[in-house]
This record gives structure tokens, C-alpha cells and sequence, in this order.
């Protein structure tokens, strides 16, 4: 998925996981929003294009509840949501998790990369 340019201090560039809401760079196929299609997070790779920062997770549910997926330029971090919490975060189509971007550089988050796993 893509953010939009990040701004320092701020989340910025939300758009849903499901490719819903914006063009990702690579022509992911969208997810329709159904409630019986579950979504769940099974890693992360963050790679920062220029700048520093990090991708991040927003939930609507739990009182707007974030995860901040932390990169540095030139070294992608990977995250295996099931090593670190021992389960994955999951959510539904018709309610997916927030994308976003923060920190400081004019660019996207373009290179970050998430791999879902699908129920439907």
C-alpha cells in the first residue's frame, strides 16, 4: 500500500488495507467491502524510501487503536505479527484497518509491503 507524503510528529496518508480507497502502486485488486470476508495482518515489511519513519495500522474499533510499524531509509524492517503477538490482527472488509505513514521525508511509503491473509 501507499501513504501520502509524511508529515513530522503526524499520521498521515490514511487509506484503507483493502485498496479501497486509493491506486496502490501495484495495481492491487481491491477487496470488496463485505462484513463475511476477514482480513487478517500476517507481516509487515517496512522499507522507507527517503526519510524516517514508519508505516502504521489504525482500527477504528478499540477506541481508535494504532500499531506503528517503525523503518529507517535503506533498511527494511520485517515484522511477523504472529512471532511478536503469537496471533494476527484481523478485521473484516466492510471495516478494514488504516494504512498510514509517519515521520519525516517527502515521500510515500511506497515501498512497504503487507501480506493479508482472506476468509471468505
Amino acid at each position: 500500500p501507499t501513504s501520502a507524503a509524511r508529515v513530522a510528529d503526524t499520521q498521515s496518508g490514511h487509506t484503507d488495507i483493502c485498496g479501497r480507497a486509493v491506486a496502490y502502486t501495484d495495481a492491487q485488486t481491491a477487496i470488496p467491502a463485505d462484513r463475511d470476508i476477514t482480513i487478517q495482518v500476517i507481516d509487515a515489511l517496512v522499507d522507507d524510501a527517503a526519510g524516517y519513519g514508519e508505516a502504521g495500522l489504525y482500527s477504528h474499533k478499540a477506541n481508535g487503536a494504532n500499531m506503528d510499524l517503525v523503518g529507517c531509509v535503506g533498511f527494511a524492517e520485517y515484522y511477523n505479527m504472529m512471532d511478536i503477538f503469537g496471533g494476527l490482527p484481523t478485521c473484516t472488509a466492510d471495516d478494514p484497518f488504516q494504512f498510514y505513514g509517519a515521520g519525516v521525508g517527502v515521500a510515500a511509503m511506497t515501498l512497504t509491503q503487507l501480506t493479508l491473509g482472506l476468509t471468505y
